[in-house]
């Protein structure tokens, strides 16, 4: 299917990937791919329980290089070069 919608769709170039699996190494390994913490996210909310989005405002984790998840739903910025690579 990928491969008919590149044809189809001149210039694009799609990435079939296995994202759960990936999570999966991160988080049985957490130091081979650089991360210190993948439980919590860097960002409190406003019930401070890391459950609801970030509270407006308020300043997340200084090391956010090292945490799998910004916020409960988003992965961080580290993970997703970790994606991409």
């Amino acid at each position: 299917m990928l491969m008919e919608l590149e044809k189809s769709l001149k210039g694009s170039t799609f990435i079939f990937c296995d994202l759960y699996k990936l999570f999966e190494e991160v988080h049985a390994q957490p130091e081979v791919y650089g991360f210190a913490n993948v439980v919590d996210s860097c960002c409190i909310d406003v019930n401070g329980n890391q459950t609801r989005e970030c509270t407006p405002g308020r300043t997340p984790c200084s090391d956010r290089g090292t945490h799998a998840f910004f916020d409960p739903f988003h992965p961080s910025q580290s993970m997703h070069k970790l994606w991409f690579q």
